[in-house]
């Protein structure tokens, strides 16, 4: 038997059922979020459109190393930059994220001078993503953050890239 060493590039191509072929926009009565929830099959390889509606010229993707390892933060990556979007990716976002992660995130947001963040995975990479949006605007450290829980400013423009069912973290 022979042992796979490599993993194969992610994949979005695949046969989707007639009936399930429309784009859906998700709004509830009375409430309209900031800017909208897409779903549906391939909705993510609308990412680079959509950062370019958002104003994003140099992104930050955060996500975890699983999507590393499937290929699938190299997608992402390439339909950002397809639409000219400069983008650094961030993979190391543990199940349960750390404070030193949370450093980590805040000065490679700075340092990028990034003006759109994207949140891949699971809600530990959502939830970083959102923590770093905030961070890059509010002149805060993560500890501060999380102690004063002060926020002054808005956060950067994000897209939330959910991976995993039931987490809520992409509308949270």
């Amino acid at each position: 038997m022979e042992r796979r060493t490599s993993m194969a590039a992610a994949n979005l191509e695949f046969q989707v059922p007639a009936h399930l072929q429309k784009e859906i926009v998700f709004q509830t009565a009375g409430i309209l979020p900031p800017n909208g929830i897409f779903f549906g099959f391939n909705t993510s390889k609308k990412v680079g459109e959509q950062a370019k509606r958002l104003g994003g010229k140099q992104a930050l993707l955060v996500t975890d190393e699983i999507m590393v390892q499937l290929g699938y933060a190299d997608l992402v990556k390439g339909l950002l930059e397809k639409e000219g979007i400069k983008t650094d990716v961030f993979g190391k976002v543990d199940p349960e994220p750390h404070m030193e992660t949370a450093d980590l995130l805040y000065e490679m947001v700075k340092k990028a001078k990034s003006n759109l963040v994207i949140g891949l995975g699971g809600g530990s990479a959502m939830d970083m993503a959102k923590m770093t949006s905030i961070l890059a605007t509010n002149e805060q450290t993560p500890m501060e953050l999380m102690t004063k829980k002060i926020v002054a400013n808005p956060a950067l423009k994000k897209i939330l890239i959910p991976t995993t069912s039931g987490t809520g973290s992409e509308v949270s």
